[in-house]
């Protein structure tokens, strides 16, 4: 692919910075633990047992970034 199809499409090779980055729409169980300062372990604990809702994509399961803002607000 030449480079003018690839700016076409977004593609630029420059490195953005996180601040213009959008926020993701859903994250992996390892980065919702870390967001949240929670194990692995306890995470798929709280998916077992319903408390934190899951999107399942393949073999990987998705937790909707929602889900940290909702945990967060039950907890307070």
């Amino acid at each position: 692919m030449q480079q003018s199809s690839l700016t076409n499409l977004g593609v630029t090779g420059r490195k953005t910075d996180k601040a213009s980055n959008p926020v993701p729409m859903g994250l992996s169980v390892t980065n919702f633990a870390k967001t949240m300062g929670l194990s692995r372990t306890l995470v798929y604990s709280l998916i077992g047992s319903g408390t934190v809702k899951t999107i399942k994509l393949g073999d990987r399961r998705i937790i909707p970034a929602s889900e940290v803002t909702r945990l967060l607000e039950t907890a307070a």
